[in-house]
């Protein structure tokens, strides 16, 4: 009787979604404004800033802080086709853990939707909010390896994890 054949992947789950250009992200941390770029040129910038927020409750309006993750993606190819500026920019509002998640800083369990992450092969993620398998970390949510997706690929460096722990602290 024949064998079945196992099936392999041609390549990880995390480069169905991911863009290689996320491995040319690199960290500029501005302590006394207390943002962080991370950027690859002028191509792609993420910036993340604590925010004052007011949260509704059953005993009133809390203040509270939370984390506005806000993205600049430029399409080059397409912006020199069309002579245009085609971006993409996007924010979402994380919370410190979703934060801490998201970039691999230690301290606090994985905050996650199981079922989202596991669809997509990924460790850890949150609709909306990031997806990332290892130190292949993508904001808002999954896309594909190709140009023109309205997320961004950051491959997730010591050098960018320590960065949002410096963040975090001064914050």
């Amino acid at each position: 009787m024949p064998q079945a054949k196992a099936v392999v992947e041609p390549y990880p789950h995390w480069q169905k979604w991911w863009n290689a250009k996320g491995w040319k992200m690199s960290p500029k941390l501005s302590l006394a404004n207390k943002i962080l770029v991370i950027e690859n040129r002028n191509i792609a910038r993420l910036t993340i800033k604590k925010v004052p927020l007011a949260v509704r409750k059953d005993s009133g309006i809390l203040p509270q802080e939370e984390w506005l993750v806000q993205w600049y993606i430029l399409h080059e190819y397409r912006a020199a086709r069309l002579d245009l500026d085609d971006n993409i920019r996007g924010q979402v509002v994380m919370s410190e853990r979703g934060l801490r998640t998201a970039f691999r800083v230690e301290g606090l369990e994985p905050e996650s939707q199981d079922g989202f992450a596991n669809f997509y092969g990924a460790d850890v993620a949150i609709q909306g909010w990031f997806i990332r398998q290892e130190s292949y970390l993508n904001i808002p949510h999954p896309g594909t390896p190709l140009q023109g997706d309205p997320n961004i690929s950051i491959y997730v460096s010591d050098e960018i994890r320590d960065a949002v722990v410096r963040l975090l602290m001064v914050s």
